[in-house]
């Protein structure tokens, strides 16, 4: 199973059914770590990475669109267009599956047999909600800063094509 500096603190805290408190914090960072100096680095090295895992997808979403709109393919296009055109991408960004995202008026127009299938979310209920996200982080001049912080400095952009090359989300039919 490895040593106990191997395993994350909550893997930690499950197995020795500890529940984390103030009062037992210094116990277990002394059991955790040789030095205070050790412990306080890494809790000083972590502070500063407050970004909760909703600004993370919504982060990697944005970056995405903006990394789309920049090809020389999409000049001109808008952002409902490039949304549109990587809908099944942006389904994933947004933990959405696609399966159960209904196909566009003109689809259905083109294809009556669409009409009749039942959808969790319309089209257009799932590209509103992908523009609204976007539009939060980039007309927020605080949270645009962040995103550009964290996109100079965090962004991993291997790992995170590598991660939407996955297939998250399998059609059930």
């Amino acid at each position: 199973m490895g040593s106990r500096k191997d395993l994350d603190l909550l893997t930690q805290f499950y197995i020795d059914r500890i529940k984390p408190s103030w009062k037992n914090l210094v116990e277990h960072a002394q059991a955790m770590y040789d030095t205070p100096e050790e412990a306080f680095n890494i809790l000083s090295k972590n502070a500063g990475n407050n970004l909760k895992d909703t600004d993370l997808r919504r982060f990697h979403l944005v970056s995405f669109i903006v990394d789309e709109t920049d090809k020389k393919i999409n000049k001109g296009k808008g952002p409902r267009t490039i949304i549109s055109e990587n809908l099944e991408t942006c389904c994933k960004l947004i933990g959405r599956p696609f399966h159960s995202v209904g196909p566009s008026k003109t689809q259905m127009n083109e294809n009556r047999k669409l009409r009749s299938a039942s959808y969790t979310w319309t089209y257009d209920q799932t590209v509103e909600a992908i523009v609204e996200k976007r539009r939060r982080v980039l007309s927020d001049p605080e949270v645009k800063k962040k995103f550009n912080k964290w996109r100079k400095e965090e962004f991993e952009e291997k790992e995170f094509y590598a991660y939407l090359n996955k297939q998250i989300h399998k059609n059930k039919k």
